[in-house]
């Protein structure tokens, strides 16, 4: 077992993103989920923006 999985508590990879960006002022995030054939993208966005900024998917981060 590697070390990082006894850190959490149900021993699952934790998916974390940090764009280093501020939540509020000029960048003004929205949450957002496209469904679309088959694919189920849920994450994060800025307005204006055409598609997710920072997603993740059943299969990729």
């Amino acid at each position: 077992m590697r070390r990082g999985r006894r850190r959490n508590a149900n021993s699952h990879a934790v998916l974390l993103a940090n764009p280093h960006l501020l939540w509020s002022d000029r960048f003004f995030w929205y949450e957002a989920q496209l469904q679309a054939g088959g694919v189920n993208i849920y994450g994060a966005t800025l307005v204006g923006f055409l598609g997710l900024v920072i997603a993740f998917n059943d299969c990729l981060g």
